[in-house]
């Protein structure tokens, strides 16, 4: 539980003054004050969460590199790909010539 700068002896007089009678008046102050105080981050608390974020700024780093790299790799597989494909294509075209030479020799001979 964190501390919180609160004037009980200050609080419980206002409300005497204001007609509370003694118990009333420092069960209301001991209330509000610890209601008060468990929804307070201490020091330590702003720290973990700096430490926390610093912590999750270097995994989001870290992941950028990967897409990065993913990226590049990507980039060079299409243009492996590309390559594949077109000498496929061109195989088959070449295949396809000779086989019509292929055919017009037969058919010469014939």
């Amino acid at each position: 539980m964190s501390t919180l700068a609160l004037d009980t002896h200050k609080a419980v007089k206002t409300l005497r003054e204001a007609g509370f009678e003694e118990a009333q008046a420092e069960a209301m102050v001991t209330t509000f004050g610890n209601a008060m105080s468990e929804n307070v981050a201490t020091k330590a608390d702003i720290g973990e969460l700096k430490a926390y974020i610093a912590e999750m700024k270097a995994d989001v780093d870290a992941l950028k590199a990967d897409v990065a790299t993913l990226k590049t790799d990507m980039l060079a597989l299409e243009q492996r790909l590309t390559v594949r494909l077109y000498t496929t294509i061109l195989t088959g075209i070449g295949l396809m010539v000779a086989a019509n030479g292929i055919m017009l020799a037969a058919f010469k001979l014939f």
